[in-house]
């Protein structure tokens, strides 16, 4: 009997153990950061030296290439359109002579995109990633660091990952950061934030994302308008997602603003989906979509569709609108192989939900004189970098 009695008490005083252990450690993981702590404050003090910024920034760009990632005289430019139009076989051409020729940037996209597109096989993405790596490219050394790309370095680059990578690549970010490079600088907090929890990390955050306005980079602006997005209780047992006030999410738009002036697609886009209730002027809102139509792909055909639907209703339902919409869905549905009609069929059933007339043949007829006089119209934009490299999300946060 006190042999049972024993036991039972070992076994109780285990669970117990083992359930204060699990516990401990469950509050531990979830323990908020200091950066956690600061986003709960309302961003109109926390981000007062960003919205002075804001508030003297009110003109648009007329340059469509102010906030690219990638300018038109760069070599790597037609690929990384190409890759972000996911053309993975033409973006391949345009980037194997550019490899041939030394070109570490090309080495990296290339075996970037290696992995996700069977137009490659013969290509080892790998290979690419270390000579690119030597070379001094510090997004390949990354890419060849067991702890920011366990996944490829497990199951398609074991032989070629290393811990030293990932060091070699953070050294050279940071030299690179030193220098004025900006990307840089954001790069290495995105890559280092699970392991930075002083106050001074969001300090330093917002440091490089008012570096990046300054320098028509807004990577950063986008990521810290994404961590208020998804900020969250500071209790370890909740988490649950902390809702923006008007107030709160008019100061994001207000900061988005100043990256949708200057013509950056990601942010318009942003605005159009997420804060168009609070934009401070849609008048000048669509003046800038307007400007921007020619940019915008497939991948953001709502600020597109949303665009000449609001025309239509300001224009006392002038069909014209309705038809210069369906002329860009036929050039989105162009960007797929010229075969789909799956972008058509999306803008009609947009126009049937708000209760508007879908388009008759003569219409669509007219559309299609209009899309002829698009094609010859349109000027795309990068907006993809190789912090994210080809798989970023269309909205940051990434």
């Amino acid at each position: 009997m006190i042999k049972t009695k024993n036991i039972v008490k070992y076994i109780l005083i285990t669970s117990i153990t083992a359930f204060l252990t699990l516990g401990g450690y469950y509050t531990y993981i979830n323990f908020p950061s200091f950066t956690d702590y600061e986003l709960t404050k309302p961003p109109e003090g926390r981000l007062s030296e960003l919205i002075s910024i804001a508030s003297t920034n009110k003109t648009i760009n007329s340059n469509l290439y102010a906030a690219s990632t990638f300018q038109p005289n760069d070599p790597l430019f037609k690929a990384i359109i190409a890759i972000q139009q996911s053309r993975w076989y033409e973006a391949g051409e345009l980037l194997k002579p550019l490899v041939d020729q030394g070109n570490a940037d090309a080495m990296f996209w290339l075996g970037d995109i290696t992995y996700r597109s069977s137009a490659f096989s013969g290509w080892n993405g790998a290979e690419l990633f270390k000579r690119s790596a030597e070379l001094g490219n510090p997004y390949s050394a990354i890419k060849l660091s067991p702890e920011f790309n366990s996944y490829q370095c497990k199951m398609r680059m074991r032989s070629y990952c290393d811990k030293k990578w990932g060091k070699a690549g953070l050294d050279i970010l940071q030299e690179r950061a030193a220098t004025g490079d900006v990307k840089a600088a954001y790069a290495y907090l995105f890559y280092t934030r699970f392991d930075r929890t002083n106050f001074d990390y969001f300090n330093q955050f917002l440091e490089i994302v008012e570096d990046g306005i300054k320098k028509n980079y807004y990577r950063p602006l986008r990521q810290l308008v994404f961590m208020y997005q998804t900020r969250e209780h500071l209790s370890p047992y909740n988490r649950d997602v902390i809702a923006l006030t008007t107030q709160d999410r008019k100061v994001l738009a207000n900061l988005l603003m100043v990256a949708a002036l200057n013509n950056d697609i990601v942010s318009i886009d942003l605005l159009n989906e997420k804060f168009k209730d609070v934009i401070p002027s849609m008048a000048k809102f669509d003046r800038l979509v307007e400007q921007n139509l020619p940019l915008v792909d497939n991948a953001r055909y709502f600020i597109t569709y949303d665009y000449f639907l609001r025309q239509f209703n300001k224009s006392n339902k002038d069909r014209e609108f309705l038809i210069r919409g369906y002329a860009y869905a036929t050039l989105y549905d162009d960007y797929e192989g010229g075969i789909s009609f799956h972008n058509r069929q999306v803008y009609e059933m947009i126009l049937k939900d708000s209760g508007i007339e879908t388009l008759n043949e003569q219409e669509k007829s007219k559309a299609a004189d209009v899309y002829t006089h698009l094609v010859d119209e349109v000027s795309f934009v990068p907006n993809i970098d190789e912090v994210k490299g080809a798989w970023a999300s269309t909205v940051d946060g990434y």
